[in-house]
């Protein structure tokens, strides 16, 4: 069902309202630091409320489009948001207003505070653009937008190692760009337009070998971002950027972006039976086993604690491409279910990465041990967080991986069971060190930093909070559970029991 009325305006509006915020505070910038703040967190508010106001028609499966103006003929810049789009703008909206409000306290002595907020609603702008995005021209311009806007962010402090990690993902990311460009050409030329439609838009009758170019050409192009092996390199090294920006860039921002572009690829271009009768679902899957496991053994070696999360990026991102190319009831369901848990999961470690920093000045995993009795809430928290990616039971990692495992035996896919059985128990080989270290070793530094405000405890006990919640209260997991099965019909064109 397509509604009109005022709901379409919605979607250009969001998009509008943060890029109006990053140039108003630009304008501001000379302003109290205090404005500024304002400024953010309302627009923030606001875009919240906005996709809020989306969710009634999404729950009766409805779906809101609104066409701007044409590029080229059959090619248009227009926005549409159905149950996948909608989530991911759910999840954008929610965690950026989080951060929001983590940045004002953590970034409160920053020199450069303005080109902070300004860059990072550019990047707000260009998530809510993807999100919505109708076609894959509309989706490629604020990908690029999103990848020019970030660059900033990742260079923020200005050493020479925030440099050099900003210039390799650069390399990284433009290199991406180009071969997605290349897809849109070649998509364009066997279609005629480049709209996304549920079970996809690419003719039987094109040649095998172009149809799989096209595949390897759409996945350099998602996957630097989605940081599939071996496009993964430079994500590691941007963790020199501020925590706030760590945290959106692992949870909702820029490899979720490549993830949510990979699916879109995957459903409404490819669409899965084409996949299948190419053969080209057999190689997705073993590139996201090879990265689950992977980056798990990656982080297992590092002794950075950023870097350490990155890699538990690299490795909890594939299980949401694992389960929708499985298209298996149950594995989509539980791919949908990732891209929500992981981001509360992450953005939780992240916060509370910053905050274990600013209570007492360590990153380094080595130098973690009594930081348990030190600041009781923070690692609290973090725990909770890290029992979540790891699977543990009553938490949201559990749900999401009990449903991609069903989904692999539904599949006769043992195999797969035995990834996600693998991945988990590296999760566990690299967290539950950590956390006994910090419970259960004394401490070896008497490093100390500063107290914290509610600005950033906050967020880190919320999200704590909810990877609980999720995970034991089914009236609370009721909806993402709903919109998942939503999505999953969509793509299999099922009734989900």
């Amino acid at each position: 069902m397509v509604c009109g009325g005022v709901f379409p305006l919605i979607l250009p509006l969001t998009v509008l309202v943060s890029y109006l915020t990053a140039f108003l505070i630009w304008i501001l910038r000379d302003k109290p630091a205090q404005i500024h703040n304002r400024a953010a967190v309302g627009s923030a508010l606001i875009n919240l409320a906005l996709v809020l106001c989306l969710l009634p028609g999404i729950w009766r499966e409805a779906a809101f489009s609104c066409n701007l103006f044409t590029f080229i003929p059959s090619v248009d810049i227009a926005f549409r948001v159905d149950g996948l789009g909608y989530l991911f703008a759910l999840i954008a909206s929610f965690y950026w207003l989080l951060t929001a409000i983590y940045s004002v306290e953590y970034m409160r002595n920053d020199k450069f505070p303005a080109r902070y907020w300004f860059f990072l609603f550019l990047c707000m702008g260009s998530v809510l653009g993807i999100a919505f995005a109708a076609n894959l021209f509309t989706l490629f311009l604020f990908y690029e937008i999103l990848t020019i806007c970030t660059y900033p962010l990742i260079v923020h402090a200005q050493t020479p190692q925030a440099i050099k990690a900003g210039r390799k993902y650069l390399v990284y990311s433009m290199a991406g760009g180009t071969a997605l460009m290349l897809s849109l050409v070649i998509t364009y030329l066997l279609c005629g337009h480049l709209d996304f439609r549920p079970g996809g838009i690419l003719p039987d009758s094109a040649s095998y070998s172009i149809l799989r170019l096209l595949f390897i050409t759409f996945m350099v192009g998602f996957g630097v971002k989605s940081v599939i092996f071996p496009l993964h390199g430079w994500l590691p090294d941007a963790m020199i950027a501020p925590t706030p920006v760590s945290a959106i860039l692992h949870a909702v921002a820029v490899v979720k972006a490549g993830v949510y572009g990979i699916l879109r690829i995957v459903i409404d271009i490819f669409g899965l039976q084409l996949l299948q009768k190419l053969h080209l679902n057999e190689w997705l899957l073993a590139l996201a086993g090879i990265t689950i496991i992977g980056g798990s053994l990656m982080a297992l070696r590092q002794t950075n604690l950023k870097k350490m999360l990155a890699y538990s990026t690299i490795s909890q991102l594939s299980y949401i491409i694992l389960g929708v190319v499985m298209a298996t009831p149950s594995g989509i369901i539980g791919g949908i279910l990732q891209m929500l848990y992981q981001s509360v999961m992450k953005i939780s470690l992240f916060f509370c990465a910053g905050a274990i920093y600013r209570q007492t000045g360590v990153s380094e995993i080595a130098d973690m041990g009594g930081l348990g009795e030190k600041i009781p809430l923070t690692m609290f928290a973090f725990s909770i967080a890290a029992l979540g990616t790891i699977g543990f039971p009553g938490t949201a990692g559990f749900i999401s991986k009990w449903y991609l495992a069903m989904g692999a035996m539904e599949a006769g896919r043992f195999f797969m069971v035995g990834v996600i059985i693998s991945g988990t128990l590296l999760n566990a080989g690299y967290y539950l060190p950590l956390l006994y270290k910090a419970f259960f070793q004394e401490s070896l530094t008497r490093q100390k930093g500063q107290a914290l405000s509610l600005l950033m405890t906050g967020p880190c006990l919320l999200t704590a909070g909810l990877v609980l919640a999720l995970g034991l209260c089914l009236w609370v997991h009721k909806l993402p559970l709903h919109l998942a099965q939503n999505i999953a019909e969509g793509v299999l064109y099922f009734k989900c029991p």
